[in-house]
């Protein structure tokens, strides 16, 4: 049933249903502190980064912020668009 929830591999972790001008809704692939996104290359450093980098990708070409959160602190600021955006 998630599955079916989620919309498929890579989506992300937490949306967030508050529309502002400028976007539809924030949606945060939630990573842990410390993890390497990416290589030195600039490429994501796994095939499944690859994946929800992707969907990230998608959803902020349909108007959505969408982002990689990595750590608590940084999902907090992420979270911040969404008070102070108007």
């Amino acid at each position: 049933m998630m599955k079916a929830i989620q919309g498929g591999r890579g989506w992300p972790d937490l949306f967030i249903a508050e529309p502002r001008d400028t976007f539809k809704g924030l949606f945060i692939e939630i990573k842990p502190e410390g993890i390497k996104l990416y290589k030195k290359d600039g490429m994501p450093a796994t095939p499944h980064l690859q994946e929800q980098e992707d969907c990230l990708f998608r959803l902020e070409d349909n108007e959505y912020a969408a982002k990689f959160g990595v750590g608590f602190d940084e999902c907090k600021g992420s979270l911040m668009i969404i008070c102070i955006v108007d």
